[in-house]
């Protein structure tokens, strides 16, 4: 199933209905009213939290105005009765966490709550239905998808080429005096409404990631309560499951959104493309422009609250460990003082026979003037024979001058050099067009260059075979077959 949803079978349902959140919120008596408030408040204000006192007069003056117009169907509980209500982990679609930043915590929606609040927003008629935008994205994105998955080079220049010769058959068509071909309004309007349901369900999906941040902290610290292991493996574990979070799909998702955010020539282009299409006639007359003329706003606040609160988690986990690591040095010392109290009283108490005895308890001594003097070793004679003086013409000094150096630093610029004329290239077809001239030191280099650089894969079960057949500088000359792993380099920038 997509997403690994849970198939919904009958027993999932009867358990889904039991104890899931967001169902329980559909069938309560007074749903109407919790959710036409949470939704006012929340979803449809474009609200991340609030302090507790301001959610506490927003419903107080909610339940004012619904006294006023239907008095016979009015709530009869205090705005802070229900809160806590609704806060509780029998009901929970309010969340209350203390941030630090005020003695007030703040409170949220839970992920269960807004998605019972997204299903009935989608309950409601919609005027307009776009389907040609959401085929042609859906298009777009297996075009896209094909092409980062393509790994023959000669398919990926073919579509390059494709895409140059429209580019270009575009370009002369322009400098000959046409005009493009404008999207007409009804299709604009298809893709405005496209973007913003797209920006919704993202901020939406802020609330799902800061709980799963959540989640996975909540295990860790159980993992901690639960753990025999001693300190140190357990500080080893925590780091690692700490690893674990940033280096996740989510992790890794959640990071690559937050560098692309923080990008300050990307954030001016989005920021210039989003005020051109709001500055459209088409766009401009639409009456329900709910997320995009503010999103920038809503996605910084949204992205800047879930990096907050990983990084509070971090620190929380921290402080845990060294409040843990104090606490038990705290029972050592009550331990140790405990000992040393029995002791005391036991020594008031008359010295019985044969108190106790450990064998292999009595100390050794080794001090210096017990050490011996030092007493010099005979060396025994050697017998040299004698030698024959040799002249400089005899001795052969050659090989001293046959070692060689490998550069590293030319042979990575003869693979960003092959790179120029083409994205990928492989260790064979390097060594085909560069055949080596330090034989195999030469090979292990390009390997050893393909371990450190970004952008090359080796690769661990298919091999090649390199035959060295031309003689090679300071080798013995002679046909060498080289059984080496398949290596790509590819184009970085």
């Amino acid at each position: 199933m997509l997403n690994n949803k849970e198939e919904l079978s009958f027993e999932r349902l009867q358990t889904l209905r039991k104890f899931n959140a967001a169902w329980k919120l559909l069938c309560a008596d007074s749903s109407p009213f919790i959710c036409s408030f949470l939704y006012k408040v929340f979803i449809q204000a474009n609200r991340r939290s609030l302090s507790l006192i301001e959610l506490t007069d927003e419903l107080e003056h909610f339940l004012y105005v619904l006294q006023q117009k239907h008095p016979e169907e009015a709530p009869s509980r205090t705005a802070k009765e229900y809160i806590e209500i609704w806060s509780s982990p029998e009901l929970p679609w309010l969340s209350q966490r203390y941030t630090g930043r005020t003695d007030m915590p703040e409170v949220d929606l839970t992920t269960d709550a807004e998605k019972a609040l997204r299903w009935l927003e989608n309950l409601q008629p919609r005027s307009f239905v776009g389907t040609e935008s959401r085929l042609l994205t859906i298009y777009q994105l297996l075009k896209e998808l094909n092409q980062k998955l393509e790994t023959d080079p000669q398919r990926l220049i073919e579509d390059f080429e494709e895409k140059k010769r429209d580019l270009e058959e575009q370009i002369s068509f322009l400098r000959r005096g046409h005009e493009t071909a404008r999207l007409a309004p009804t299709q604009i309007k298809e893709r405005y409404y496209q973007l913003e349901d797209t920006a919704t369900a993202l901020l939406s999906d802020f609330r799902q990631v800061e709980e799963n941040f959540r989640s996975l902290d909540r295990g860790i610290r159980e993992k901690i309560m639960r753990t025999e292991k001693t300190k140190g493996a357990m500080i080893d574990d925590i780091f690692g499951e700490q690893d674990a979070i940033t280096d996740s799909d989510q992790g890794r998702s959640f990071r690559a959104f937050w560098e692309f955010l923080i990008q300050t020539d990307r954030h001016q282009d989005f920021e210039e493309m989003l005020h051109k299409i709001l500055r459209e006639p088409t766009v401009s007359s639409l009456p329900d422009k709910r997320v995009l003329p503010q999103f920038k706003d809503f996605l910084v606040e949204a992205g800047h609250k879930v990096y907050v609160v990983n990084n509070t988690l971090n620190n929380q986990l921290s402080k845990y460990l060294a409040d843990k690591g104090r606490a038990e040095n705290k029972r050592i010392v009550e331990l140790v003082s405990s000992i040393e109290k029995r002791a005391l009283a036991l020594r008031e108490i008359a010295k019985p026979k044969n108190f106790f005895s450990v064998d292999e308890l009595k100390p050794s001594f080794d001090l210096s003037l017990n050490r011996p003097l030092f007493t010099v070793k005979e060396v025994p004679p050697l017998e040299i024979p004698n030698l024959e003086s040799t002249t400089s013409e005899d001795a052969v000094f050659d090989q001293l001058f046959e070692a060689f150096y490998v550069d590293e630093n030319a042979l990575r610029d003869t693979i960003e050099r092959l790179l120029m004329a083409k994205d990928q290239i492989s260790l064979e077809e390097v060594l085909r067009q560069h055949p080596p001239e330090k034989g195999i030191p030469e090979i292990l280099t390009y390997l050893k260059i393909a371990e450190t650089r970004q952008g090359s894969h080796i690769s661990r079960s298919q091999k090649f075979v390199y035959t060295l057949a031309a003689p090679i500088e300071n080798q013995t000359p002679g046909i060498k077959k080289i059984h080496c792993p398949v290596t790509l380099f590819q184009r970085t920038t």
